[in-house]
């Protein structure tokens, strides 16, 4: 309800006006009953001017009574009786009405001083594009700088112009050509320009001392663009020769110049010429720029062993309170992580919390993005990758640092969730996949991260493990969508893309089963043409027809389906042509290559049969001479090892064939880790209990244990400094442990064997009552398992060796 102060101003403004414009004249009877006393006046007063009825019963008869004429008025009381209907009619309006004036011009008042933003519609989206922005990627910050290219060109126009500016000063003995005294004349630009200023200050001073004042010859920008022209054309001694020049002049030597003769022998991997130029030129303390090149100068002079020297130096600048960049930590971390050894990978993942003690709590996404992706190669675990510690990590640097996240992170999240093989871990994989391409987009509605060939690749790796062959014949053709309508994302149909596929058509499982069909009378049998599930060999003969049609929507229902898409797409391969779900999918970027011969040999070791195996074992690797590595003959030997009772025998043929060409390839240098050795030693053993040939079987293992003696067990390496379990709080090694000595998995233990690996041999001589062979087999198990625990017992026992001292340089402040 409105105030009754307001209200009776409302009614007197209408008042007032109505009787202005001669509109109709509003009564008491038409007003609310609840009116103040005041209201009701001014309605008494507002009737005098109007015609009054007398007698409102004799409505038909009545009258209007008018003033005579001849009456007479007192002089003054027409003006006094105007005034006092103007005042009465103004009074209730007056105390409301000079608020709301007050009001109103308070109001414009404030809207004339305040400045109110505008915004043109394209500065509105230039705003709401700086916010919805993307992290900045390393290669746009490259971009903002200038290309190799664009700076080589401008530093020949620099030094052209020095040259000519330097010839005008020059005498005009050294000036003539037939002259004797102009040998400079013979050199190139950059040193005919160093022997020039060589000349002049020889002129100028007396000795190597430097002078009072600096004399200025050249501009630091033309120092530097002469440097680096001596570095491009590997004429390191003039470089030097212009850092000696540039000193002797009095000229402070500026840090990029000493940088670019220091980087140029840091990665060559020259450390005592990287060390030389930094004690010759660098006065005081190392800047961040130069402590990264010194380390990474000891990276490149160990590139496949754990870098022991730089880390020494590393913490040899910790202990002067000089704390290395980040991105020193970050080269180092991945430079351990890349060496394949547990011991190294360890001490990445303890120099990475090293790291937030003592120099930067806070890591870069580019760091992160690291440590993630080493999750997905985990050798703290048994499992194939540490998902639970790749999503702390990943919540720490989103959430809890509030670090955006780039393409790279999330595809080493969601590879190390793929590789578990659980379906729970793989399934978060595609949720994160689907939260990369939903959640962020840029204020245009783009993507604003744009999957690249690592995440389709970290897709297919999810998808074969959990055996999905629809979610990858689906990743499949996706891949094909980008690479033809998005050419320049670099995402393509490769080598790697289809050995992931073929590993889900070997890791398929078939809904239809032969052993839970009806058997039908032949007579009731459907045409061979029309059988569904026709055998190996026809299905391998209508794969390689050309009218071959395209593949069904539906993934393969039997065990000959998966084969004949497999050999349908391996046989699109070899003709390097297009092949589909839709006539775009393109192989030709596909290569043949050993690990992808492996894979697509791995689905006829898993749904065909041994001989078809067998077959296009040796046509791809005998007749066509293909490569091969361990992982071929493991493969194949283990699946003669799996074979059905029916075909053992068939098996032992195919095994001894394979075998044989395995020591072949061993004896001629064939690189081939421990694991697989043994268990393709164990694989052959095995095969020979089952086919009941027991002294071949014992015949192989005696040359197992001859040739991997268990002995050979209990040696191991030094144990590295670094590695020291001693708890100190100051020292040339990380503060802090990820993992105790017994955690950390020893890489270089040879080959052995256990009872579980020859568990079938035992039981064989057991039936055949062989107690020789018996006991032999004994002998072995024990004295492997014996040579293993001493091992570990010595691995906790070791001592570690001290770091090579001569690594080190005078790291103290001139």
């Amino acid at each position: 309800m409105l105030p009754p102060a307001l209200l009776e101003f409302t009614l007197a403004r209408l008042i007032h006006r109505g009787s202005i414009l001669g509109s109709e004249v509003v009564t008491a009877r038409t007003w609310p009953r609840r009116i103040g006393v005041r209201a009701m006046q001014q309605a008494v007063l507002v009737s005098d001017t109007s015609p009054v009825t007398l007698y409102p019963h004799l409505k038909g008869k009545q009258t209007l009574v008018k003033p005579s004429q001849g009456s007479k008025k007192p002089k003054g009381v027409g003006h006094l009786k105007v005034r006092e209907e103007k005042a009465a009619a103004e009074r209730p309006r007056s105390e409301l009405a000079h608020r709301v004036d007050a009001l109103l011009k308070v109001a414009q008042r404030e809207e004339e001083t305040v400045d109110h933003p505008t915004f043109s519609e394209e500065e509105l989206l230039s705003l709401y594009e700086d916010i919805l922005a993307g992290p900045e990627t390393e290669m746009e910050r490259q971009q903002e700088d200038l290309t190799p290219e664009q700076r080589s060109l401008e530093d020949v126009e620099m030094v052209e112009a020095v040259y000519e500016r330097l010839r005008e000063q020059t005498l005009e003995e050294y000036l003539d050509p037939q002259s004797s005294k102009a040998p400079w004349l013979q050199h190139a630009y950059h040193r005919r320009i160093l022997d020039q200023v060589g000349k002049l200050m020889d002129l100028v001073l007396r000795g190597d001392d430097a002078p009072l004042i600096p004399i200025v010859t050249l501009s630091i920008q033309e120092w530097n663009a002469l440097i680096r022209i001596c570095i491009r054309k590997n004429d390191l001694e003039s470089a030097e020769r212009s850092l000696r020049l540039m000193k002797r002049t009095g000229v402070t030597l500026p840090e990029e110049s000493i940088n670019e003769v220091v980087k140029f022998y840091a990665d060559k991997g020259d450390v005592s010429e990287t060390e030389r130029i930094l004690n010759s030129f660098v006065l005081g303390a190392p800047s961040d720029r130069q402590q990264h090149l010194h380390i990474c100068s000891h990276l490149r002079a160990s590139p496949d062993a754990m870098p022991t020297s730089a880390l020494a130096i590393l913490h040899a600048y910790e202990e002067q309170l000089n704390m290395p960049a980040q991105k020193t930590y970050t080269s180092l971390v991945k430079h351990m992580l890349s060496v394949k050894d547990s011991t190294s990978n360890a001490q990445a993942w303890d120099l990475f919390y090293h790291m937030r003690y003592v120099a930067h709590p806070v890591p870069d996404a580019f760091l992160y993005t690291t440590m993630i992706r080493a999750c997905a190669s985990s050798f703290f675990t048994i499992r194939a990758s540490e998902p639970e510690r790749a999503l702390d990590l990943w919540t720490e640097m989103t959430i809890d640092n509030n670090i955006a996240p780039t393409v790279a992170s999330y595809n080493a999240v969601i590879l190390t969730c793929a590789r578990t093989g659980d379906k729970k871990y793989v399934h978060e994989a595609f949720r994160l996949a689907k939260e990369m391409l939903d959640s962020h987009r840029d204020a245009h509605g783009e993507l604003l991260y744009v999957p690249d060939q690592h995440t389709f690749l970290a897709l297919l790796e999810g998808a074969k493990r959990i055996g999905d062959l629809s979610r990858t014949r689906w990743i499949l053709a996706q891949i094909s969508r980008v690479s033809v309508e998005e050419p320049s994302l670099g995402v393509t149909i490769d080598e790697e893309v289809m050995m992931h596929v073929f590993h889900a058509y070997a890791a398929y499982d078939p809904p239809f089963k032969r052993g839970i069909a009806l058997l039908l009378e032949e007579s009731q049998t459907a045409p061979a043409s029309n059988d569904t599930s026709t055998t190996h060999q026809e299905s391998s003969d209508v794969a390689v027809t050309p009218n071959t049609p395209t593949f069904a929507h539906v993934a393969p229902q039997s065990r000959a389906e998966v084969i004949a898409e497999a050999e349908l797409l391996f046989g699109r391969i070899l003709e390097d042509g297009g092949f589909s779900f839709d006539p775009t999918i393109s192989f030709s970027n596909v290569k043949l290559s050993t690990r992808l011969l492996n894979s697509y040999l791995s689905v006829h070791y898993k749904h065909g049969t041994l001989e078809a195996a067998r077959k296009l074992f040796l046509d791809l690797f005998v007749d066509l001479d293909m490569g091969r590595n361990a992982r071929t003959f493991r493969e194949a030997l283990e699946r003669c090892m799996y074979s059905h009772q029916k075909e053992r025998q068939f098996a032992l043929e195919f095994g001894g064939e394979v075998f044989k060409m395995w020591q072949e390839y061993d004896a001629s240098g064939g690189v081939a880790d421990a694991r697989t050795v043994e268990k393709i030693h164990v694989a052959y053993i095995r095969l020979l209990a089952l086919t009941k040939d027991l002294d071949a079987a014992l015949d192989q293992l005696r040359a197992f244990v001859a040739k991997y003696p268990p002995s050979a067990l209990r040696h191991q390496p030094a144990k590295p400094g670094l590695r020291s379990t001693k708890t100190v709080l100051t020292g040339s090694r990380p503060l802090v442990r990820m993992a105790s000595a017994a955690e950390v998995p020893d890489s270089h233990v040879p080959p052995f064997v256990l009872f579980r690996d020859i568990d079938v041999l035992h039981n064989r001589l057991v039936a055949s009552g062989d107690v020789n062979g018996i006991a032999y087999v004994k002998y072995v198990c024990k004295a492997y398992e014996w040579a293993l625990r001493v091992r570990r017992d010595e691995a906790l026992k070791a001592k570690p060796v001290d770091a090579e001292s001569t690594a080190l340089i005078d790291l103290e402040e001139d």
